[in-house]
């Protein structure tokens, strides 16, 4: 510290300077700033902003460990059972055969039925009428009963019921895996699929329909397709 009026060196509990005698002047430091009065606005929070929620406690098991997510309770679909099936798909049978068995009656009077009507009444035109377009009569009628069964069934389980004559009948309807009404085209796809489980030995291929997890045959697997149940 020194003195302010000539310079001289001072101690530090001095009051007046020994040399000039002023007295000494103690600089008293300068005291903080005061803080700011306008502190800046919290930034504006989000339209739809909402505080965090607490989070749910997680499931535990019987001993207090925490509950898996692939073990948790998930509603099940109502998969229809493999009798329920074979029931509808005896009623289908039925009526495809039927109808089938009734155009080829229908048939075999138009094309033979001519000889018979024209005049020569014997047994004998008639069957030579008859193998004259045997072959063709029989190609026709295999083509046209694969075509009938084909529409048959996707036209059928593509439609707003989703089900077949025989599926109604017993309450059942196909679905994709996710519940929702399938197309013509996956419709279709489940019905060509069909000839590949009629392939397996001892009709495994529809039995599968009983043990698998989701009741699928093979030709449910195949084509992405679930069978359920209304209601």
């Amino acid at each position: 510290m020194f003195c302010h009026r000539c310079g001289t060196g001072l101690a530090d509990d001095a009051g007046f300077c020994p040399s000039c005698g002023a007295p000494v002047q103690r600089i008293q430091p300068a005291p903080p700033p005061p803080p700011p009065q306008n502190w800046p606005p919290p930034p504006p929070q989000p339209q739809n902003w909402q505080p965090p929620q607490q989070m749910q406690p997680q499931p535990q098991g019987p001993q207090g460990w925490p509950v898996p997510p692939q073990q948790m309770m998930v509603p099940q679909m109502p998969y229809a059972g493999f009798w329920m099936r074979f029931l509808a798909f005896l009623i289908d049978w039925v009526i495809l055969i039927a109808a089938f068995g009734v155009l080829f009656v229908i048939a075999l009077l138009i094309m033979g039925g001519g000889a018979l009507f024209s005049g020569n009444e014997s047994v004998e035109d008639f069957s030579d009428a008859l193998a004259g377009v045997g072959v063709l009569l029989l190609v026709l009628l295999i083509l046209g009963f694969v075509v009938g069964v084909w529409l048959y069934f996707a036209k059928s389980e593509s439609s707003a019921s989703q089900a077949t004559i025989g599926k109604r009948a017993v309450g059942i309807y196909v679905t994709d895996l996710n519940g929702q009404r399938i197309t013509f085209g996956r419709a279709s796809g489940r019905v060509f699929s069909c000839i590949i489980t009629r392939m397996i030995p001892l009709a495994i291929g529809y039995i599968m329909a009983a043990f698998t997890e989701k009741k699928q045959a093979l030709h449910d697997m195949i084509a992405s397709t679930l069978v359920l149940r209304r209601g």
